[in-house]
């Protein structure tokens, strides 16, 4: 970029040997003499003669020339290339490039000052507000990497709260509707509607409890009402009134997004966990210790001493996953501290009596050991299985290191109280109770029809993804009574999937808008492996396919596709044919070429038109392609009949 600048720069030189008066010429000399000493790494020599020609040269006679050359010394300040490193300074430089009339210097100075205020640790520290400003006038010069900023910058909270500012301050004097508590007691019995003025009047008034309730509700509400950025911002401002749990969530949300986004800044989200954690929430504590040992960022080294100390205040505050921390690093005896394999079974054995369901899994693995020091509970089976559960965009766990809340300490540490997960729809009376949904999706099993022009994968993809839910399922808090497949939305509260997932387990939970969610067996046929599983609670509507096609209008050589989660592999679209149709004594199967394998059961089979023709079952190892899937039309069946 720097020398694109100044080629361009070095010919308009040339042009104003021609037109420039003879008393500037040897001004406008000092800019080929920085020039060439730049390009020869001669940033010392270079520096001297790019200030010597901005303070000897008048700018309306240099031109171009006087604003490139404020930028390329404005970089070399910020760098401490061939002079100290003075970020004010750099600043200067950028803000009179920003300010000049050459557009192109106008979106270089720009860009550099919103990297520097995005960075903050050459200023006072972060100022996203700022940055994203800076951003977006470079961006309205039609730059399309500072559009790409913009669009960034304003998924943080920080930026989302200055551009909307009038949707967290009250527009008016109001007079106090109600108290707070009274509201949380409607919120509690199911009068959601009648409640949200009142706590939104609170937390327009700077109440963090009521700020923190209306992320809350915002994150989890049903899809018609929820919104991410509104949820995000009602966050900063609980963390920003002191809400420690806000700050805890705040610090992880941070966290999490610097893993995607390299100019996300670490410091952020250690900045709001050190102030949860201040407070005294002890998980926050052992995030930061996560943050210290896979900082994830290139150029940030790792800081093993500091994560260790985290980890030890935090185990012994009785954060149980820095239990687990610790453990493993006993166990493996890195870092500098020896191994000691009974030491780190103690702290596994210590986390799991204190009811941290991964702890069994860990002994297990580790010591061979089932251990069952306390009863086991569908309560514990669930909060293992959703210990295992990854996060939203399909991450696994970070190995060995363990960030999930601890399951005792973060009940005793909610500053707000509990708001249900989700509001019921706009078009829900809550004072009426909710009818189940037993709409079937449209079937196309009536006399042939002109085929329908062909999807695309994408276009498939995009619109039956979405009705396809990863589902894993246990007996017991332990690798081997676990099992894992998928499962087909057919109604807004009922899933197809096979019987040998998920008969007999305690506990079964498939991810619904992002969450795992309970589901129980509502009705089956173990005999052809279907088995239909509604939702345990009525808080999320599951995205039913929209449409079936019957076994008996399918034919040989049809392009297929397959979505499901092979190997755990949340939502992966195969492509096939079907290369057979098989009766074998009454039970009918689809033979497919599109890939599956373990994971893949209880997955869509779609035609090339975006219909469900059946229900992927099982492959026969070793045997090439010979891939099976049961007939959409049983499963249908056994949902009728039950109805």
């Amino acid at each position: 970029m720097i020398q694109r600048f100044l080629i361009s720069s070095f010919f308009m030189f040339l042009m104003l040997l021609f037109v420039a008066p003879t008393h500037a010429l040897a001004d406008i000399a000092d800019f080929n003499v920085a020039y060439e000493a730049d390009t020869k790494g001669d940033y010392v020599k270079a520096a001297k003669f790019y200030r010597k020609f901005l303070e000897e040269t008048n700018p309306e006679e240099a031109g171009a020339m006087y604003p490139s050359a404020e930028w390329v010394l404005g970089e070399m300040y910020r760098d401490g290339k061939g002079v100290g490193k003075n970020t004010k300074e750099a600043i200067r430089l950028f803000e009179k490039a920003a300010n000049g009339s050459d557009n192109a210097m106008k979106i270089s100075g720009l860009f550099d000052l919103g990297r520097i205020y995005q960075d903050g640790s050459d200023i006072n520290g972060i100022d996203l507000v700022k940055a994203a400003n800076y951003f977006n006038r470079c961006a309205k010069l039609k730059d399309q990497t500072c559009k790409n900023m913009v669009a960034m910058d304003s998924k943080f909270p920080e930026v989302y709260v200055a551009l909307h500012p009038e949707k967290f301050r009250l527009a008016k004097k109001e007079s106090q509707p109600a108290t707070l508590d009274s509201a949380i007691n409607l919120v509690n019995n199911g009068k959601l509607r009648e409640a949200l003025p009142t706590i939104l009047w609170w937390a327009k008034n700077g109440n963090g409890d009521a700020q923190y309730i209306l992320s809350d509700f915002y994150k989890n509400a049903a899809p018609d009402i929820r919104d991410d950025d509104l949820s995000k911002g009602w966050l900063l401002k609980a963390a920003e009134s002191g809400n420690k749990t806000a700050q805890h969530d705040l610090g992880l949300f941070y966290y999490n997004t610097s893993f995607n986004h390299e100019t996300v800044p670490l410091a952020l989200a250690e900045t709001w966990l050190k102030k949860a954690s201040a407070q005294g929430d002890i998980d926050s504590l052992n995030i930061l210790g996560v943050i210290k040992l896979h900082p994830l960022r290139e150029g940030v080294k790792a800081d093993p001493d500091a994560a260790f100390h985290y980890f030890f205040e935090a185990a012994n505050a009785g954060s149980l996953p820095a239990l687990l921390n610790l453990g493993d690093i006993y166990y493996d005896g890195i870092w500098g501290v020896p191994s000691d394999k009974e030491k780190a079974k103690k702290l596994y054995m210590q986390a799991a009596d204190a009811g941290l369901t991964d702890a069994y899994l860990v002994l297990y693995k580790k010591y061979n050991i089932d251990y069952k020091k306390k009863s086991i509970s569908t309560t514990d089976i669930m909060n293992y299985l959703r210990s295992l559960w990854p996060d939203d965009k399909g991450k696994t766990d970070i190995e060995k290191i363990k960030i999930q809340d601890n399951p005792t300490s973060k009940l005793a540490d909610t500053a707000s109280p509990k708001i249900p997960e989700t509001a019921p729809p706009k078009t829900v009376d809550t004072t009426v109770p909710k009818v189940e949904d037993t709409t079937l999706p449209k079937a196309d099993i009536a006399t042939p029809k002109v085929a329908s022009s062909a999807m695309s994968p994408a276009e498939i993809y995009v619109a039956d993804s979405k009705s396809v839910m990863k589902l894993i399922a246990a007996q017991n808090v332990n690798a081997d009574s676990l099992n894992q497949g998928s499962a087909v939305a057919i109604t807004t509260s009922k899933a197809i999937t096979n019987c040998h997932v998920v008969n007999k387990m305690g506990v079964i939970l498939a991810r619904v808008n992002g969450k795992p969610q309970e589901f129980q067996i509502s009705s089956s046929d173990v005999g052809r492996d279907i088995c239909i599983i509604a939702i345990s609670e009525k808080s999320e509507s599951l995205h039913p396919i929209s449409e079936t096609r019957s076994y008996d209008d399918l034919k040989v050589g049809e392009k297929v596709y397959a979505i499901g989660s092979p190997q755990g592999l949340e939502n992966t679209l195969s492509e096939g044919i079907i290369s057979g149709l098989r009766d074998d004594n009454g039970k009918k199967l689809i033979q497919v070429t599109a890939p599956f394998t373990h994971g893949s059961s209880g997955g869509a089979l779609i035609d090339e038109n975006g219909k469900l023709i059946g229900i992927t079952s099982g492959m026969l190892d070793g045997e090439g392609n010979l891939n099976f899937a049961i007939p959409v039309d049983v499963a249908l069946g056994i949902l009728l009949a039950k109805n």
